[in-house]
């Protein structure tokens, strides 16, 4: 795996588990750190998705 797949991967992670805590204590503020966690984790991949070819 390269480094941008580990970063997605531990974003989603990271996402995950203040989806969990935000329903496990009803506080609304995980909730809103894990929406934006998924956002930087899909401008990632949209800017992953674009690699320069070999000159």
């Amino acid at each position: 795996m390269d480094r941008l797949a580990v970063a997605k991967l531990a974003l989603v992670v990271m996402a995950l588990i203040f989806l969990a805590g935000s329903f496990w204590t009803g506080e609304e503020w995980p909730r809103l750190t894990a929406i934006g966690l998924l956002a930087v984790a899909f401008v990632l991949r949209l800017v992953g998705g674009r690699r320069r070819p070999p000159e």
